[in-house]
């Protein structure tokens, strides 16, 4: 019977929070207490006392309201969590596009200092390559005396003169010049 339920909900376990038990029970208790009056004009409850329904009523209201209240708390937690989480993605997605730009600098230098570098090690390669054709040049320049160069050695002979270059032909033509005067 309606005893027996209301003997299974207690009246002390509205709510967990204090302050909110009473505010609360006290608006819960004044929409049950209308209600319960509404109910008296349309049906006929003579034998029901209101005191005992209300004693009933009220803690179940209270305990779908706490569910729904626990649900609401849940769901702001989640809103908060999520709004937390999308400020930190935020700070986060600010901070990798600042290393992005970072690097992107970085790379920007090095590659010019890199074409400077080659620019540098392609003048020194070009400097060492010019210093060894003139020191080439040099050496044959220098070792160009100890060339045979005479023609007139080689006419008595079967063999046949080197291949003269320009300057071992001048050499060659001032030889012959000096023979022609000596005879």
């Amino acid at each position: 019977s309606l005893m027996d339920i209301s003997s299974s909900s207690d009246m002390p376990n509205y709510c967990d929070k204090p302050q909110q038990s009473h505010h609360r029970q006290g608006d819960i208790e004044r929409i049950v207490l209308r209600t319960l009056e509404e109910l008296k004009y349309k049906c006929s409850f003579k034998d029901v006392d209101e005191l005992k329904l209300m004693r009933l009523i009220v803690p179940k209201v209270l305990r779908e309201l706490q569910v729904h209240e626990q649900l609401q708390e849940e769901l702001q937690s989640i809103k908060q969590t999520l709004n937390s989480y999308i400020q930190h993605s935020k700070t986060v997605s600010e901070d990798i596009a600042e290393i992005f730009l970072d690097l992107h600098n970085i790379y920007s230098k090095l590659e010019k200092l890199d074409k400077a570098d080659k620019r540098e090690r392609k003048l020194k390669q070009d400097k060492k390559f010019m210093k060894r054709i003139r020191e080439a040049e040099d050496y044959l320049e220098s070792k160009k005396h100890y060339i045979a160069n005479d023609v007139a050695e080689f006419a008595g002979s079967s063999i046949k003169a080197p291949f003269a270059t320009s300057s071992q032909s001048d050499e060659a033509s001032t030889c012959e010049t000096r023979h022609a005067e000596k005879r």
